[in-house]
């Protein structure tokens, strides 16, 4: 089989990251061929002002990605995507992107950041579920990403995406 495996590696290497470098592995020595599509958000430090500007926009939702995701599975001839990690660079347009290609795909799920901003369903010392219906606001006002306005604003927005 013929897979793309999408991840956006985390800034400091995580569990998330060795399992995905453990994932890769394993189905390349089960005779899988898999292409990997990544960025890795070490990148942010040296974006140039104008893409720290655009930052949050491309992180909910970026047509580059998505272009670019869809060419990248169209060269390698990809049957199948896994993806894991999308946040913040690869952003949700990935899934359209890999859809564009009418690829399959499977999600590894490693945390909550599908349904809460900080991945966690915790904040204020408390667990919370407010936002795993799709209202992401409870996350804004209450700053749950980064203790942040902007940033929870941004990550609820993204998550809103279809």
């Amino acid at each position: 089989m013929r897979i793309t495996f999408c991840h956006n590696l985390y800034q400091q290497r995580s569990g998330e990251d060795i399992a995905f470098d453990f994932a890769v592995q394993l189905l390349r020595d089960s005779g899988h061929h898999v292409s990997v599509f990544s960025a890795d958000n070490s990148a942010i430090k040296d974006l140039s002002s104008a893409d720290k500007v655009l930052f949050p926009i491309r992180t909910v939702y970026s047509r580059a990605a998505r272009r670019q995701v869809r060419r990248f599975v169209v060269a390698e001839q990809s049957t199948l995507a896994i993806v894991q990690n999308v946040f913040p660079l690869l952003s949700p347009s990935v899934y359209h992107g890999l859809a564009d290609a009418r690829l399959p795909i499977i999600q590894f799920v490693f945390n909550y950041r599908l349904l809460c901003s900080n991945g966690l369903l915790f904040t204020q010392n408390e667990i919370c579920e407010r936002c795993v219906r799709g209202n992401h606001i409870h996350g804004i006002l209450r700053r749950c990403y980064r203790n942040s306005y902007a940033l929870s604003a941004t990550y609820g927005a993204a998550l809103s995406i279809p």
